[in-house]
């Protein structure tokens, strides 16, 4: 290599190398309105005069709007910061450093990149439909949003909601609770036309003067038709025992939760002795289990007896199952 090559090499060499060194500009992105940092904004710097070759980067902002761009181009740069519904903020940079750069985002805009950057909480409450809502809490005049299938946040359309918590909201057009109401639900499983709420036999049709219920309900059917309901007595008797006053407690529970329901109290004796002393007999017994009932809060109104005397044996049975009280629905 010759002295001349050699001087050329040593001259522009360090100009070279300047020329080729990387500056750096730094900054972040904010709203000018509301100072929000505004995150995935669009940053780039370009020479404002472009002499020879180099590099510019660009990039988007990151969390808290921060951005990192490096060019290889001489002072001074322009660059350009934008984002959609916000503008565009052009600034010339003549020196490295930290910027802060403003956009004016309207109103609707910032309001958006506010819940992206910071959504509220998912609340375990949902639509009628299924779909999930996002707010801080279900409160008149908070925000609420849709969840969608990518778990992005949508604002709600101004209407009224029902919820799954048997609740309506009322949304106005900026996505903002303005009532919440508890909804009653008129359920009536049954279809009798008396709701649930309100039913005795809510499955079970009857009609309102009974709250719900057929006039016999089907609990107190099977109540008086098991075998248990079978009073018996003893020779010559007509005290009721302690078997059957239990029966008999547990029938009156009954007939004061179904108030309209009317009972047969029918006597009956065996076919030892005389008949007329058998019929006497029969009514004692049938008066004896009215009055434990009349005694336990039951209208006497709702308790007709009949005795039989030995008029209706039961076939096939001992003399002691003759010796009896039967119950029945009226």
């Amino acid at each position: 290599m010759n002295k001349f090559k050699l001087f050329l090499i040593l001259i522009f060499f360090p100009a070279l190398l300047f020329s080729q060194k990387t500056r750096s500009i730094d900054g972040v992105v904010k709203d000018k309105n509301t100072g929000t940092e505004i995150e995935n904004a669009s940053v780039s710097a370009k020479p404002v005069k472009r002499s020879g070759g180099g590099f510019y980067t660009g990039e988007v902002t990151k969390k808290n709007g921060i951005f990192s761009i490096r060019s290889s181009f001489r002072f001074p740069l322009e660059l350009t910061v934008q984002i959609k519904g916000c503008g565009k903020s052009i600034i010339i940079i003549k020196k490295e450093g930290f910027y802060e750069v403003l956009l004016d985002c309207g109103k609707e805009a910032i309001k958006q990149i506010i819940l992206e950057q910071n959504p509220p909480p998912i609340i375990g409450v949902k639509l009628d439909n299924g779909n999930t809502l996002s707010a801080i809490s279900l409160d008149i005049g908070n925000d609420v949003y849709l969840v969608n299938e990518d778990g992005k946040r949508i604002a709600l359309k101004k209407g009224e909601y029902l919820l799954e918590n048997s609740k309506s909201i009322t949304i106005n057009d900026q996505g903002v609770i303005t009532n919440l109401v508890d909804i009653i639900i008129e359920i009536d499983t049954d279809g009798d036309g008396v709701i649930d709420e309100n039913d005795i036999c809510p499955d079970e049709a009857g009609d309102s003067i009974n709250n719900g219920c057929p006039k016999n309900p089907k609990e107190l059917r099977e109540f008086t038709s098991n075998e248990k309901s079978l009073i018996l007595f003893s020779v010559n008797s007509s005290k009721v025992n302690n078997e059957a006053i239990f029966f008999l407690s547990n029938l009156v529970l009954k007939l004061k939760k179904y108030t309209n329901s009317n009972l047969i109290i029918s006597g009956h004796s065996s076919i030892d002795g005389n008949s007329n002393y058998n019929q006497i007999l029969s009514e004692k017994r049938a008066n004896s289990v009215k009055e434990i009932l009349i005694n336990s809060g039951i209208d006497s109104q709702r308790l007709k007896t009949i005795g039989y005397g030995e008029k209706k044996p039961i076939k096939g049975n001992s003399r002691k199952q003759n010796r009896r009280v039967i119950i029945s629905l009226n």
